[in-house]
Parts: structure tokens; C-alpha cells; sequence
């Protein structure tokens, strides 16, 4: 009988979070309470958030009011660097509208 004593499930001993990194994804257009409870969880959970803003190269819009630089600023106006940023330009796949 082998007696190590297994070690319970949960994050490895030198991370202190469940997971080592989550991601989060959106237009953020603009940045609500949904996308800040999303991005909550992930801090919780996750060592490293990355937070990743869709539909970023295209023009303004009625859709899409906001710049990409705007949406920045109102993610790091509440994140700070608790968070890594980075752009998700939209892929156009063909379906119709």
C-alpha cells in the first residue's frame, strides 16, 4: 500500500488561482455591467486575464460607436493592468446578415 497522501484537486501549489489564464471576448460597445461581471469572474479565477475587443479595424458606426482606443480607455479606466488587452478584428465568414 503506497502511503503518499494524494493531493486534492485544485490549482498546482505555486499558482494560487484555479486556472493559469482566462479569456474574455466582446465588442464592449460600450463596456456594461454583463461584460464587467464576466471579466470579475475571470480575475477570480484565472492568474492572468486577457480581454480580447471584437469588431476593432472597421469604421464607427451606429453599431459600433466606439473606436477601439475608446474601449481601451473605459477597460483600463476600470482594470488598470489587472488585465492584458489585445484586438479581435472581425473575420468576415459569409453568412448573410
Amino acid at each position: 500500500m503506497n502511503s503518499e497522501r494524494k493531493r486534492p484537486a485544485g490549482p498546482p501549489s505555486n499558482r494560487s488561482k484555479t486556472f493559469r489564464f482566462g479569456i474574455v471576448a466582446g465588442r464592449f460597445q460600450p463596456l456594461h455591467l454583463g461584460h464587467c461581471d464576466l471579466i470579475d469572474t475571470a480575475l477570480r479565477l484565472c492568474d492572468r486575464v486577457g480581454v480580447m475587443i471584437g469588431s476593432c479595424v472597421g469604421p464607427q458606426s451606429a453599431d459600433n460607436p466606439l473606436s477601439y482606443s475608446d474601449r481601451l480607455c473605459l477597460l483600463r479606466q476600470v482594470y488598470g493592468d489587472r488585465i492584458e488587452v489585445c484586438p479581435l478584428p472581425d473575420i468576415d465568414i459569409g453568412v448573410p446578415d
